[in-house]
């Protein structure tokens, strides 16, 4: 995969699936969410105009050291890798992120680019969990290259050293992804 290559998958498992799962996560009261008051690492400042940092909750689901605080969803998420051909490479982390809107943010504001791994070694996927408004943005050389909208369902797969961030649903009342970033194998 190029490094400006950005592939967006519709339907990455069946619609079955995808309302289990939702079903899953929406009725799970045990979930271990932390609210982190940034979108990011604290220590990345914003280099834009447009950009906000903003605060969202984060459920771990696997972590490199090993932690799994969540076997069903784990489960799960590994026969969704295994079912696009993607279980060939090694999980380093797993999360989802839940991100409400924010006040004042508009449909042109984003969130704090990022990288999630510096090295083409890594490949991430973003998989919407809902439907919703607060698009990811991607970005070469600070500028955009292509903005993706949450559809409950896809899945956007990209080298993980692509700049990119998301942004605060205005509409939705809430925006729901799970983050993956494999070591390609």
């Amino acid at each position: 995969m190029q490094s400006e290559e950005i592939k967006v998958i519709d339907n990455f498992v069946e619609i079955t699936e995808q309302l289990s799962f939702k079903n899953y996560i929406d009725s799970n009261t045990n979930a271990n969410y932390t609210f982190n008051t940034s979108s990011v690492t604290p220590d990345i400042k914003p280099d834009g105009s447009l950009q906000i940092n903003y605060p969202q909750f984060i459920f771990p689901i696997y972590d490199a050291r090993p932690f799994i605080p969540d076997p069903i969803i784990f489960t799960k998420l590994y026969i969704w890798l295994e079912k696009n051909n993607l279980n060939n490479h090694s999980i380093f982390r797993i999360k989802m992120n839940t991100i409400f809107p924010f006040p004042h943010a508009t449909e042109k504001n984003y969130g704090m680019k990022h990288q999630d791994m510096e090295s083409e070694d890594y490949l991430s996927i973003i998989y919407y969990v809902n439907n919703a408004d607060g698009d990811t943005y991607f970005f070469k050389d600070n500028e955009i290259i292509k903005r993706i909208s949450p559809k409950q369902g896809r899945a956007v797969l990209f080298n993980s050293n692509i700049f990119h961030c998301a942004s605060c649903p205005v509409n939705a009342i809430y925006r729901q992804a799970i983050n993956f970033i494999l070591k390609k194998g």
